[in-house]
């Protein structure tokens, strides 16, 4: 018993001997980033007093750095508290990072240590991008701009390096400063930049009070230039052409590299006096063949391309070419000029063994006739110009002598010598101009007709009067206007054309403004598409004629308009009280155009104009189109086949509607959903 006292006295001695502790007050963070400082409160007790040094060890990942020591002067039973702090600095703690782990200790006694909880120092940054848009033009100005904070949340304020990684060229590199985890950067590239992908990496770091840098992160992006046409060329397979040849010419469009892009081009031809003879539109790089007629008199012409917004000119020239056509006809030499010039050369024609000479002088077209005679038989005739033979034929001639005696034009004036003659021109100018006046005497009217049942009254309307213009007009003045002509010198253009048919026309008044809101929208649509505006009876005409629009290629336009009118009408009925009855419909067909004052003068070709007429009247509110139309929207629209009253037509099943449309109608019907909101505050 007494053994066991002494043992539990002498153990009691020894923990008071040895009666020490180290707190720490508070546990490291989570995370840590480079630069930043920890701080270890610690606390000190002892019942016999420490006079020691206290070790303080950063531990990461198996490395370990020792941090300077605290000198310990502790009485005993007396306590201390330090404040212990680390920087995360390259100069103070090297590049240790990882997991981590603080150790405390003291020097004499080692053994008896105080571990802190486990926490990461990082030296990594996170970049996120605010800019979403990733393609650019040459020369366009790229700004990207977001946000990086580091790894424990805590806002970066640094620098960003942005750097351009091109294949072929130097890298460009652009720097600015990061403020509160915030950055923007800007730059642009060069005009000559080839267009494609552009490797883009951005680079974020933070440097210590040193000057070292500690934190870093990236992100890489792709940014793409886009083809941009710069140049329009105008390429000829030869800029001389002869007559009765071809001139090939295409239009190459290049990019901000000179590489082709591919587009479409409108291509005219001009002769000297700068009138377009020929216009089409046509694919880049594909060429374009114009015959040059045989007599087209030695001139030079130019070609005018346009595409994507750039215009180019190029001349050519028109040769010279001096030629005669040769025939003989019994005894009867034929000399006609089918060249582009005066034909001015010595003529050989052998008879047998005998040559004579001829000199005709022969204008564009001229002809010119030869009697050639010679004692009866049979002759070998040739025919030479310079040096080459034209023609060589057997005749039988007749005749005292060998001669060539040119045939002159007064045969004509002795034969209109006959007074027998004289009467029959007589009689034939008379009984044209009895046809004539018949015709020019017949004229429309209304009446009744003798033999009819009843008196009925048949109404005989002429075509003519079928386009007299309405009496009182649907637009006071339309921006873009047309006019009919009966008798019109142009060019002949395949354009579309939308009818608008007002069913109650006469019943509808003109003075109330939401009509007229509605035609000036009818008029402002016309003006915004390039359209040109006929009023007709009760029919309102859209017509696209190309030497408005700059394209022949309207149907889709011509559709896509009828859509929007259809929309206007349809809200327009929904929201007022005076309604409006009308059939819309679409056709294609030629017209003769002109463009005189800024007012398109035309002249209908075919049904052009009756034609979407008559769909438009059996139309009820819905677009019919014909089926020219439907044949060119086939990869546009989906369509479907209708019949009613013996007229074959077609509807627009599926459109698919453009952005441009999209924010038409959206524009409306915000203008729309207005207007109500005044209706109902008044």
């Amino acid at each position: 018993m007494k053994k066991w006292v002494f043992v539990f006295i002498c153990m009691v001695f020894i923990a008071s001997v040895v009666s020490a502790e180290i707190i720490l007050n508070q546990q490291p963070n989570e995370i840590y980033n480079l630069g930043e400082r920890i701080n270890i409160p610690i606390t000190v007790t002892s019942s016999i007093g420490i006079y020691d040094f206290m070790k303080t060890e950063l531990i990461c990942d198996g490395l370990l750095r020792e941090l300077p020591k605290e000198e310990i002067v502790l009485p005993a039973n007396e306590v201390v508290k330090i404040e212990k702090s680390v920087l995360l600095i390259k100069r103070f703690t090297e590049e240790v990072k990882g997991t981590c782990q603080i150790k405390i200790s003291f020097e004499n006694k080692p053994e008896e240590y105080v571990l802190s909880d486990k926490f990461i120092i990082s030296d990594s940054v996170i970049v996120k991008l605010d800019t979403t848009q990733l393609e650019y033009n040459p020369e366009e100005k790229i700004v990207l701009e977001g946000t990086t904070t580091r790894e424990n949340g805590v806002a970066v304020n640094g620098f960003v390096e942005v750097t351009v990684v091109a294949e072929n060229s130097e890298n460009k590199t652009f720097q600015n400063t990061v403020s509160n985890g915030f950055f923007s950067i800007d730059f642009s590239m060069p005009k000559e930049t080839k267009a494609g992908q552009y490797f883009i990496k951005i680079n974020v770091y933070e440097k210590d009070p040193l000057g070292e840098i500690s934190n870093t992160g990236f992100l890489d992006i792709n940014i793409l230039i886009k083809q941009v046409p710069t140049t329009l060329e105008i390429f000829f397979e030869s800029t001389e052409v002869a007559p009765e040849e071809n001139v090939r010419v295409k239009s190459i469009l290049h990019d901000q590299t000179g590489e082709k892009i591919p587009g479409v081009a409108i291509m005219s031809i001009r002769n000297s006096e700068n009138k377009t003879i020929e216009q089409l539109e046509k694919q880049t790089d594909e060429f374009f063949e114009y015959l040059i007629k045989y007599n087209e008199k030695p001139s030079e012409w130019s070609v005018v391309s346009i595409s994507s917004g750039l215009t180019a000119t190029t001349k050519f020239k028109i040769m010279e070419n001096e030629d005669v056509d040769v025939e003989i006809v019994n005894s009867t030499l034929i000399l006609t000029n089918k060249g582009n010039v005066p034909y001015n050369k010595t003529t050989l024609v052998k008879i047998g063994e005998s040559t004579l000479e001829i000199y005709p002088y022969l204008e564009v077209d001229e002809v010119k006739k030869y009697s050639i005679s010679a004692p009866d038989g049979e002759y070998v005739l040739e025919v030479l110009v310079d040096g080459e033979n034209k023609i060589s034929k057997n005749t039988l001639l007749t005749g005292d002598a060998i001669n060539l005696k040119e045939i002159s034009n007064n045969t004509v004036i002795t034969f209109v010598q006959h007074p027998i003659v004289w009467i029959f021109v007589i009689f034939i100018l008379g009984f044209v101009s009895y046809i004539i006046f018949r015709r020019s005497y017949r004229k429309s009217y209304t009446g009744y007709v003798p033999g009819s049942p009843k008196g009925k009254i048949n109404n005989v309307v002429d075509t003519m009067t079928a386009m007299t213009p309405l009496q009182k007009n649907l637009m006071i003045e339309p921006k873009n206007k047309a006019e009919l002509s009966f008798s019109l010198k142009g060019e002949k253009q395949n354009s579309s054309v939308i009818c608008l048919k007002i069913k109650n026309y006469s019943r509808i008044n003109m003075k109330d403004q939401n009509i007229k809101t509605f035609f000036n929208e009818v008029d402002e649509i016309a003006r915004e598409n390039k359209a040109a505006l006929y009023e007709n009876q009760d029919c309102v005409f859209l017509i696209f004629s190309p030497i408005i629009t700059k394209t022949f290629k309207n149907e889709r336009k011509a559709a896509e308009v009828a859509e929007k009118i259809k929309r206007i009408l349809e809200e327009h009925n929904k929201l007022y009280r005076e309604k409006i009855n009308f059939g819309i419909s679409v056709n294609v067909g030629d017209i003769i155009a002109k463009m005189d004052k800024g007012v398109l003068q035309f002249m209908s070709l075919g049904n052009f104009i009756t034609a979407p007429k008559k769909l438009s009247s059996i139309s009820d509110g819905e677009i019919y189109i014909s089926e020219k139309v439907k044949e060119r929207l086939i990869s546009d629209a989906k369509t479907e086949r209708h019949e009613k009253d013996g007229v074959v037509f077609y509807t627009i099943k599926e459109f698919r509607i453009r952005e441009d449309h999209g924010k038409f109608i959206g524009n409306f019907l915000r203008r729309l959903e207005s207007d109500k909101k005044d209706v109902k505050s008044n």
